[in-house]
């Protein structure tokens, strides 16, 4: 790292995503206030737009949508997504549809479905994968149940 990275009162996280971006020939990529139909690049900063499709080895979102997020490091904050898959991810004030990630660091964090090695934080997840095979287990049940009742009415 250079020594006026090491002076400034900013995010040292920059200067390493910024660095870790070059390194893998990715460009920086700035959205803001638009709507795009693929946004990919090494850091993306993302702002007050809409994407159906990010891919980013580093990404900050704020105020956004986007279909599908797929990362190294995301850190999304107030905004609504369908697909997150990312390695380190942070949330905060975020609805998402599906959530899979090695780490995810939350705050108001509302999903339908949650695959995590480590979660920390404050997320609701309508199905998790016991839940999910607790519901597959009782809708079996029922569909048993209904098709045996239903024989029977059917013979008489």
């Amino acid at each position: 790292m250079s020594q006026d990275a090491r002076k400034r009162p900013e995010n040292p996280l920059d200067d390493v995503a910024a660095e870790a971006s070059a390194g893998l020939h990715g460009k920086t990529v700035e959205v803001t206030n638009t709507s795009k139909d693929r946004v990919q690049g090494g850091q993306v900063h993302m702002k007050d737009s809409a994407a159906r499709s990010v891919e980013a080895s580093a990404l900050h979102m704020e105020d956004s949508a986007a279909g599908s997020v797929r990362g190294g490091s995301l850190e999304i904050s107030e905004s609504a997504l369908g697909l997150v898959y990312g390695r380190d991810v942070h949330l905060k004030d975020v609805n998402a549809s599906f959530v899979m990630a090695q780490q995810v660091q939350a705050e108001q964090v509302r999903t339908v479905f949650l695959v995590s090695g480590k979660n920390e934080g404050n997320i609701r997840a309508m199905l998790t994968p016991l839940t999910a095979a607790a519901f597959g287990a009782g809708f079996g049940i029922v569909w048993f149940a209904l098709r045996t009742v239903a024989r029977r009415f059917l013979k008489k």
